[in-house]
């Protein structure tokens, strides 16, 4: 035979056995794309660097199930190579509102786009709204300067959701784009002040809304900061990503007291992952932190309170060094909100919300304010969700299985823990007599909380009066369980009257089987 016919014999003979192994190669053929363009939905000019994610809705074919890409310069986009199998796409961009595709605005009614083996789909287009906006000042209440890098959060007051959040500049103003016509709340919080909701108010059920209609720009959603008594006792540290090492920027760090049930202190990473929780009160915390894209977790590394590393804050000192590393959580398409109560019908801020596929856990989040939590990004499938809070048993699952899907929106999902008495190692949750916290905030104006402790059941008063002695408002009145209680007062007596500037007095009386219990604390209304 011809040396050159065995060369060709050869060639076509190595064709045949690469041709066998693609063949036999599971992933040469379950690929396809996704291809598009991204428009302005008034001008339908281009709309470059907007943000596409694809999330496949089906299993069984491998871990990774979102993936995401930027549209270029003329509003192109493209997905080369995706696992087949139907997909929830949706665009988003700066100063715009989020659309699924095919043009809706919401999950629900998004329709799945199908990838096939070796096909690009072509098509998927967008046209991106503006929508609404919302724009604002933050000032200190004392000097009236800026307030730079505060937080700004918008909620929609029909949904538990938070919208997002942004900061403040140089000079205290913000702007925040792309809302779609509704009511929100809207709040602003920094390190070294309280916390406010529009219009001045401490609590969010008793925030003014903000309405947003027919694409409208809200202006003067202005906030006044007042700071509280300066505590030199803090705690700092870390946050970054446990598989890259790389800092976690916005992380939410909060430090939940252990022997009182006053609220939280909380604070969010800087772009190097450290935080620095200040003006702390001497005593034991634990630390719960989460962050967008991030499985929440109790520090050190635990899901579950009764296994939390407890940080003691003593006089005086600052605690350092504290190393955080969180894990990321799979992503997709779908999102779970809801809240946290306890047996009283009590919401619960700091509880670790969970959500598990069998023992695996997907994802993790944090309760804000009135126990709402938020999942969101989650990929489509069947979990059971557990919640965990200091001082109370960790709630059983809620669903034996809740299923995601593209056609099923999961809003207002209710979690219930009870109290315990159980602590973190020799740290009881529950004091030996009663405890009646400071108010909060204080100074306040016009609104204020008041956090008090019962180590057993029994009757309660808990009355204000003036700086004569006077009772002017009746906040509580009757039985009530051992636990973490709270009370509002808005200002006013008895009667509706608003009540001057000035300082009164806070009592509280407690009448148990151990015996009679009385505490008074100051508190001062400036207006």
């Amino acid at each position: 035979m011809k040396p050159r016919v065995i060369v060709l014999l050869l060639v076509s003979t190595l064709l045949l056995l690469l041709g066998s192994a693609f063949a036999h190669d599971p992933g040469s053929h379950d690929r396809g794309g996704l291809s598009g363009r991204v428009t302005d939905a008034l001008t339908s000019a281009p709309i470059p660097r907007a943000l596409i994610r694809a999330c496949n809705e089906e299993r069984g074919w491998g871990h990774k199930r979102s993936f995401q890409t930027l549209s270029l310069e003329d509003g192109t986009y493209s997905f080369a190579v995706l696992p087949t199998g139907r997909y929830i796409v949706w665009a988003q961009a700066a100063g715009h509102l989020p659309e699924y595709w095919q043009e809706a605005d919401s999950l629900h009614k998004a329709t799945a786009a199908a990838v096939d083996s070796g096909i690009t789909t072509t098509g998927i287009d967008f046209t991106l709204g503006t929508g609404g906006s919302i724009t604002g000042l933050v000032t200190d209440e004392a000097d009236k300067l800026p307030v730079a890098g505060a937080i700004i959060e918008v909620h929609p007051r029909r949904s538990l959701a938070c919208w997002n959040f942004i900061r403040s500049d140089a000079e205290g103003r913000y702007l925040v784009t792309g809302l779609e016509d509704g009511e929100y709340l809207v709040s602003a919080w920094r390190v070294g002040y309280y916390p406010q909701w529009y219009d001045s108010v401490s609590m969010r059920r008793e925030a003014t809304p903000v309405t947003i209609s027919g694409h409208s720009a809200a202006a003067g959603i202005d906030f006044a900061l007042s700071k509280p008594a300066p505590l030199p006792r803090s705690i700092s540290g870390v946050v970054s990503d446990d598989t890259t090492g790389l800092p976690v920027e916005n992380a939410r760090i909060m430090a939940i007291p252990l022997r009182s049930f006053n609220r939280p202190r909380r604070v969010l990473s800087d772009a190097t992952g450290s935080f620095v929780l200040r003006g702390l009160a001497a005593g034991k915390y634990v630390l719960l932190i989460d962050a967008r894209g991030y499985k929440g977790e109790f520090y050190d590394n635990v899901r579950s309170w009764k296994e939390a590393l407890a940080i003691e804050v003593l006089e005086g000192q600052e605690v350092t060094g504290i190393e955080i590393k969180l894990a990321p959580q799979l992503a997709g398409a779908h999102r779970i909100t809801g809240r946290v109560l306890d047996g009283q019908g009590q919401a619960v801020e700091g509880a670790l919300v969970r959500m598990n596929e069998g023992v695996e856990e997907i994802a993790a989040a944090v309760t804000a304010e009135e126990g709402y939590y938020d999942l969101e990004d989650l990929p489509a499938g069947s979990y059971t969700l557990t919640a965990s809070a200091p001082g109370y048993e960790e709630a059983t699952p809620a669903f034996a299985q809740l299923s995601l899907g593209s056609a099923l929106p999961v809003d207002g999902l209710t979690l219930l823990v009870r109290s315990t008495a159980t602590g973190i190692g020799e740290n009881p949750q529950l004091p030996e007599a009663p405890e009646l916290g400071q108010n909060y905030p204080n100074p306040f104006n016009p609104d204020t909380r008041i956090d008090f402790t019962l180590p057993a059941r029994g009757m309660v008063r808990l009355t204000l009066h003036d700086m004569l002695g006077r009772e002017i408002r009746t906040l509580v009145h009757g039985e009530m369980a051992a636990g973490g209680h709270s009370a509002a007062w808005d200002g006013a007596d008895d009667y509706g009257s608003r009540m001057a500037s000035g300082i009164y007095l806070c009592r509280l009386e407690v009448e148990s089987g151990s015996g009679s219990f009385t505490r008074v604390r100051r508190m001062l209304l400036l207006k």
